[in-house]
């Protein structure tokens, strides 16, 4: 389907004079209106009533692991890099009771100068696992990936040569490994390709039958798929040796930084969040009704979330919680959000602003959040906090080298040792 066949629809606001005025609730306060009170009170009881709440009514049911699980080392190249790097692609298999099989493929580079385990920036890619890298020879990614040089909604095509390398630059692993970091990636379309025709052959066939899959109204979504595949990608991650399994920082940009954050509320066992510019439905706050708003991301993308979430179009004043809930499931874990100066369709301020109101959490457990007091944006291209980080940078949506510089410097804070180098 072509854009143009669709018509306009939802609120695209880019004004901060036609933001309306608006509250929100907090985090701490529970159901029968008192407030958390201490960090054993929010992990044990608090924090998993939040996530409940998004299970149930924007992101969806998150299947459980499947029932086996093999991991098939596809390829090794010990001098990746020019030698900086041992580099793997690994087919992670997973099969149910059922007879069901589903697989997908992630590449792993390690540094080869590290003298302990490595931390490892672990994200999902759009355009191929062979599109992350400029090294030739990695696979080419076996389902349809988006075309984003088309002018169509829905827009996927057979990956071949022809993209091999084109988003060096955007992974930058070779900066990665250079910090001393491991990185991996694995595909999305492998695990749901981002349409809504994809259910059925997604990762949710492992667990429900056709019929199901085929529904109109749905409990689950693309972006609880892409995030279970994080998980599974962990998983392997924990098999594999110089990988330091306790410090993988999962990472995402736009949908991605959706899903990343999700993944990293979800599960417990990624040590640390990074999004970058996810906008609405990731760390921006909805009642700012600021850039892509609920209904807008609808109207294109309901099938990335729970039906349920469709009850709160164009009625953000009723969604019983706001974005900075999401990012406050991350606390006590390091947690950084990256904003674009030009990037008004993902609202800058609303995700600094979310930050800011989830550092409320993060107080709990002995965090300043000083940087976060004054409710300002900091300036360009400046990075600010410690426990949780910010910037926004300038340009456009996109993820450049400054922003990994940022990321890589937060790491540095939480993991970097001199005997690890």
């Amino acid at each position: 389907m072509q854009i143009s066949d669709r018509p306009y629809h939802g609120v695209y606001n880019t004004r901060e004079t036609a933001v309306p005025p608006f509250e929100l609730p907090s985090p701490l306060r529970k159901k029968d209106g008192s407030m958390v009170q201490t960090p054993f009170e929010w992990m044990n009881f608090r924090r998993s009533a939040v996530l409940q709440t998004f299970r149930e009514e924007m992101y969806g049911w998150m299947p459980p692991r499947p029932d086996r699980m093999r991991f098939e080392l596809l390829s090794e190249n010990p001098a990746a890099f020019d030698g900086l790097a041992t580099r793997r692609e690994i087919r992670i298999h997973c099969a149910m009771n059922s007879g069901a099989e589903k697989s997908f493929d992630l590449l792993v580079y390690l540094p080869n100068r590290r003298k302990t385990p490595a931390p490892v920036f672990l994200g999902l890619n759009g355009r191929g696992n062979h599109a992350a890298t400029p090294e030739m020879g990695i696979r080419i990614t076996r389902e349809p990936v988006v075309n984003w040089s088309t002018h169509e909604v829905f827009a996927t095509e057979p990956p071949d040569e022809s993209t091999r390398g084109i988003q060096s630059d955007f992974w930058n692993f070779r900066g990665i490994l250079e910090r001393g970091y491991g990185a991996a990636t694995l595909c999305i379309s492998e695990i749901f390709y981002d349409s809504p025709d994809a259910f059925a052959s997604s990762i949710y066939r492992l667990f429900l039958p056709e019929e199901e899959l085929r529904a109109p109204e749905h409990k689950y979504g693309a972006i609880g798929a892409w995030a279970w595949g994080l998980s599974r990608a962990l998983d392997c991650l924990e098999h594999i040796p110089g990988v330091d399994a306790g410090r993988v920082a999962v990472h995402g940009h736009s949908r991605l930084g959706k899903t990343a954050l999700w993944a990293g509320a979800c599960d417990p066992r990624f040590a640390m969040v990074i999004s970058n510019e996810s906008g609405c439905g990731g760390a921006s706050l909805s009642r700012r009704i600021f850039g892509e708003t609920i209904d807008y991301l609808l109207f294109w993308r309901d099938y990335w979330f729970s039906s349920a979430f469709g009850r709160y179009r164009n009625r953000e004043e009723m969604l019983p919680f706001d974005q900075h809930f999401l990012l406050g499931l991350i606390a006590p874990r390091p947690l950084y959000v990256a904003s674009a100066a030009d990037d008004l369709h993902s609202d800058p301020k609303g995700e600094y602003l979310s930050l800011a109101a989830a550092a409320e959490v993060y107080r709990l457990f002995g965090a300043e959040c000083a940087e976060f007091r004054s409710g300002e944006l900091p300036p360009v291209d400046v990075s600010i906090g410690r426990e949780t980080g910010y910037h926004i940078r300038s340009g456009e949506h996109d993820v450049t080298l400054s922003d990994w510089k940022f990321f890589l410097d937060f790491a540095d804070r939480f993991w970097k040792t001199e005997s690890s180098i």
